[in-house]
Parts: structure tokens; C-alpha cells; sequence
């Protein structure tokens, strides 16, 4: 892959957990300093309905550098889309090229 076609910027947002003082599990995002070059593969939408509410539901692939240290369960914010996506599948595709490919979902912010 040309790395001119890496076109969108996506901000990464990474996972902290915090405990409250009930012991309770609080998980945050603290944002990375350094932009995600990335290109959108795919991009699917659908509609939910999850207890008489609909929702929209986007899965989005997106191939990146794996240098850029992306990971599952990391949030990543694509400003051209306008949502907020959660990583849930990190897929290497060619150890030659060093690429990776994200399986992501919206959140229902």
C-alpha cells in the first residue's frame, strides 16, 4: 500500500482504569499526543433496536502503520465520520509491509 493513501488523521484515545472509593471500576481515555495516519477499508451501517430504542450501528475497518502502537479496546476518533469508534480486532495483514487492520464499532456515546 502507498502510504499517500493513509488520508485520514484519527485521534487515539487510550483506556486508563480507575478505582472509586467504593472500589468500583471507573475506565477513562486519555488522549495520545500524536495523531493516527490511517485509510478507511470499509464502512457499514445498520440500525438496532435495544429496548424499544433505535440506535445506529457503524463497523468500520480501518489499515494502519503498525508502528502506531494501536491496541484493542482503545477508542479512536475520526473527525471526517464524526463518531467515536472502540478497536475490537487488531488483524495483521502482511509482516513485509508492517500494516495492521482494525475491525472497529461505534460508541453509543
Amino acid at each position: 500500500m502507498n502510504a499517500t493513501l493513509l488520508r485520514e488523521r484519527l485521534r487515539a484515545y487510550v483506556p486508563r482504569e480507575m478505582k472509586s472509593a467504593l472500589q468500583s471500576r471507573v475506565i477513562t481515555y486519555d488522549e495520545q499526543p500524536d495523531s493516527v495516519p490511517a485509510y478507511r477499508v470499509r464502512t457499514n451501517g445498520s440500525v438496532r433496536i435495544q429496548g424499544g430504542e433505535v440506535a445506529s450501528v457503524y463497523d468500520v475497518e480501518y489499515v494502519v502503520w503498525q508502528a502506531c502502537g494501536v491496541k484493542e479496546g482503545w477508542r479512536l476518533y475520526d473527525p471526517y465520520m464524526g463518531i467515536t469508534v472502540t478497536v475490537r480486532n487488531r488483524i495483521p495483514l502482511d509482516a513485509a509491509t508492517h500494516q495492521v487492520k482494525l475491525q472497529c464499532e461505534r460508541v453509543n456515546l
